[in-house]
């Protein structure tokens, strides 16, 4: 509900779409495609969609394109820019949370193509993603739409059975459009470690 006057008015939007995954002996693939339409708070039109697709192999390899359509400086009849309603803080488009994390509203997109690789044996894990970014509208008559690439590596060690040691280390190297959206020196050191240790107590067995 958004105020006009001294009445309250309700605005109203709709997310539709769906998802598809299927196994295979050795591979298997998801993909999911939601439309978003109807109005925002300001009473404009809303027309946006989100796109995935990713491939997996067993031995730990993942190949996938996400796509989150966006605003641009030249395109404003309706509000083209996919929100995620209830956030994806963390779990989609890097560890680095630059994208759809508290400033994401009528944005300029997304596209994310990343690979991934997980491997486990024994008590140790390890787990390396790489995404490529760029924005889907336009952000003005000049900018290029390259964002930045991200490297995300963790690792993981059982030291118990009921203790876990973790450690993370990400990058970003950003583009000079990155700037743009951001802020910030693009040749500035952008990055950040962890390292946790998880206890979980067996109370009973």
């Amino acid at each position: 509900p958004v105020m006009e006057g001294t009445d309250q008015v309700s605005k109203y939007s709709q997310t539709t779409g769906g998802r598809y995954t299927r196994k295979f002996d050795k591979w298997s693939l998801a993909s999911n495609i939601y439309f978003q339409t109807g109005k925002n708070k300001s009473d404009k039109e809303v027309s946006a969609w989100n796109f995935l697709f990713e491939a997996s192999l067993k031995m730990g390899l993942t190949g996938g394109y996400e796509y989150l359509s966006g605003n641009s400086y030249d395109k404003t009849d309706k509000v083209y820019a996919f929100t995620p309603l209830y956030g994806t803080n963390h779990k989609f488009n890097g560890f680095m949370d630059y994208f759809y994390v508290g400033n994401h509203l009528n944005s300029v997109g997304l596209n994310d193509a990343y690979l991934k690789y997980a491997f486990t044996k024994k008590k140790f894990s390890l787990n390396a993603d790489l995404h490529y970014f760029s924005s889907a509208g336009k952000i003005n008559e000049d900018a290029g739409k390259y964002l930045g690439t991200e490297i995300d590596l963790t690792f993981g060690y059982k030291l118990h059975e009921i203790a876990m040691m973790s450690a993370g280390w990400s990058s970003m190297f950003a583009g000079e459009s990155m700037e743009l959206l951001k802020g910030g020196d693009k040749d500035a050191s952008q990055f950040w470690a962890y390292v946790m240790l998880t206890v979980t107590p067996l109370f009973i067995k």
